[in-house]
């Protein structure tokens, strides 16, 4: 079984869109997934993914990762850097993002 995350936070330079479609959130949201289903997630804290990445030939390029979780590090990265985006981003942009995963 296959589960969503969520993405809460973002930095203004995600808003930008790809040629005049959509932004990377978007796509972001529409193609990363990560099955959650024997993940055990934390009582006492929130776990999340913050990430910085740039794009190159609509090839995510991870430049720094940390998180709540080292399991879910990896698996985030593992999913970016497997991802061909569909639509052309600015590759001088560092893109941030903020993953943030609950039990739904």
């Amino acid at each position: 079984m296959k589960t969503m995350m969520m993405i809460l936070g973002f930095v203004v330079t995600t808003s930008l869109m790809a040629n005049g479609n959509r932004p990377i959130k978007e796509e972001l949201e529409d193609k990363l997934t990560l099955d959650l289903h024997d993940y055990k997630f934390h009582d006492e804290y929130q776990d999340f993914v913050v990430v910085s990445f740039t794009v190159v030939n609509q090839k995510i390029q991870v430049q720094e990762i940390m998180g709540s979780d080292q399991w879910l590090i990896n698996s985030v990265k593992s999913e970016l850097s497997k991802m061909d985006l569909e639509n052309i981003y600015p590759c001088e942009e560092t893109y941030n993002f903020k993953f943030v995963f609950e039990k739904r």
